[in-house]
């Protein structure tokens, strides 16, 4: 016997995939990435390839200003289009690039621009009843804003 006591630390007792959802802003171009912190591959929903058009079915963005908050989402009408899943290593991310000027004038987002003045911006992805591939809700911390 080798004296080892760590015998209910097998697969079963591994830890969680962890990801975490990043803004950041450059007037109104957003950026936005998922990071694997965990020890293990992790599948995500990426984005849609609709056309010429990426959506980004998953992510919804709350911008706050004045004390008014506007949703907005990243997907537009389409007749045909395909999802597109990533692998995650551990340490690994995903990246998109969001112009929140042309998606707040889209229909689907109200088709008026964003509010001129300070506030917050907050990010999220969220993927729920989707076999095998990451599910959940990430929640970016506040961006600030300016316009």
């Amino acid at each position: 016997m080798n004296g080892d006591t760590s015998s209910g630390q097998g697969s079963a007792h591994r830890a969680a995939p962890t990801l975490a959802i990043s803004a950041s802003l450059t007037g109104t171009q957003l950026h936005l990435a998922l990071t694997n912190q965990g020890v293990g591959e992790i599948k995500v929903l990426s984005h849609v390839a609709a056309g010429a058009r990426i959506d980004l079915d998953w992510y919804t963005v709350t911008v706050t200003i004045g004390g008014a908050a506007r949703e907005l989402h990243f997907m537009g009408p389409r007749d045909h289009a395909g999802r597109v899943q990533k692998t995650l290593a551990a340490g690994a991310s995903i990246a998109h690039d969001v112009d929140l000027d042309w998606w707040a004038k889209q229909d689907a987002n109200g088709g008026k621009p964003l509010p001129s003045g300070t506030g917050t911006l907050v990010a999220v992805y969220q993927v729920t009843g989707e076999a095998g591939v990451w599910n959940g809700r990430l929640e970016s911390p506040p961006v600030a804003v300016s316009w």
